[in-house]
């Protein structure tokens, strides 16, 4: 890294921790977990996830409905690109559930403010219950696996 751009990262950073044992000891936690985890293959997981256009209705009802949010096939394919892009690290814009095929009749502009809004409303109950159905779908043979 260029030092000038490293010594001004240093110093915000140094600026916004207000406990610097604390931060080490998370590091320090973050990198035995990354060691017993090991490498993540990225590839194997777009390549696992790229037929999810839309999460079924039966994943997202249970969670929706007592929010008084309908499931329609648009949040069911918000929630596919939220899962996909989750798990993959890839760019929303690149996921199955935006293929150009799947959203004939609307805009880009209109499927972004969808994604946009779909994201900022996202609360945590829909969160875990996606993050759970797409561990299932990467990991089917695990308990809780589909």
């Amino acid at each position: 890294m260029d030092p000038l751009k490293a010594a001004r990262a240093a110093n915000t950073l140094v600026q916004r921790i207000t406990d610097p044992d604390a931060f080490w000891d998370s590091v320090e936690a973050l990198a035995r977990r990354h060691d017993r985890r090991g490498l993540v293959d990225y590839g194997a997981r777009r390549r696992a996830l790229a037929t999810l256009t839309a999460v079924p209705h039966a994943v997202l009802y249970p969670v929706c409905r007592p929010l008084d949010h309908d499931v329609t096939l648009q949040r069911r394919r918000h929630a596919a690109a939220w899962v996909w892009q989750h798990f993959t690290g890839g760019d929303v814009r690149e996921a199955p559930a935006y293929g150009p095929r799947l959203w004939l009749s609307a805009s880009t502009e209109s499927v972004r403010e969808g994604w946009r809004r779909f994201a900022a409303w996202v609360p945590d109950t829909v969160v875990a219950h996606l993050t759970a159905y797409g561990h299932g779908l990467l990991h089917p043979d695990t308990p809780g696996g589909t």
